[in-house]
């Protein structure tokens, strides 16, 4: 919920009247970082062991079947006693394998997204310095997975050069 002395900065006005919001819209300027503070905030002393925060997406992993029912009755009570609505339909609990910011999660550590992989893999030709830039940008994405990506993306990020002649 937005704190009501500062409901008023999030007002907005129509042709009938004003409006607003009561929780933190994402499309105020600083809306994600507020909401990532707050949610590491309530989730203090969880995150890094038990729970991994991006907005509002809770990754919980757990050594064992118990701890994890454990750690996720942790969050989820912290998160209901600060007023937080949760969709529990949007949820998945005790998944062995599951998709969460673009990578897959197994116990085994993480690894790409096939889909990512496959939009890299069929690629289109590059036309200009913008597209070259778009590429790096999704080939990025998975340079941890990609030995001296670097050394690679050097010669596609030389294209980026003024002196590169594109025909």
């Amino acid at each position: 919920m937005a704190h009501p002395e500062n409901r008023n900065k999030l007002a907005f006005v129509t042709a009938r009247r004003q409006f607003t919001y009561l929780r933190l819209p994402f499309g105020i300027a600083n809306a994600s970082s507020i909401f990532q503070r707050t949610m590491d905030s309530l989730l203090a002393g969880l995150n890094g062991a038990a729970a991994r925060v991006y907005l509002d997406n809770v990754l919980v992993s757990s050594t064992d079947f118990e701890t994890h029912l454990k750690d996720i009755e942790q969050i989820l009570t912290r998160l209901l006693k600060a007023g937080v609505k949760i969709s529990f339909n949007k949820c998945s609990f005790t998944k062995r394998e599951l998709q969460y910011l673009g990578h897959i999660v197994i116990p085994e550590g993480i690894r790409s997204s096939p889909e990512k992989t496959k939009a890299v893999l069929q690629a289109q030709t590059l036309k200009n310095p913008r597209e070259v830039k778009g590429f790096l940008s999704l080939a990025g994405f998975y340079r941890r997975f990609i030995k001296k990506f670097s050394e690679i993306a050097g010669p596609v990020l030389d294209l980026t050069k003024k002196r590169t002649i594109w025909i």
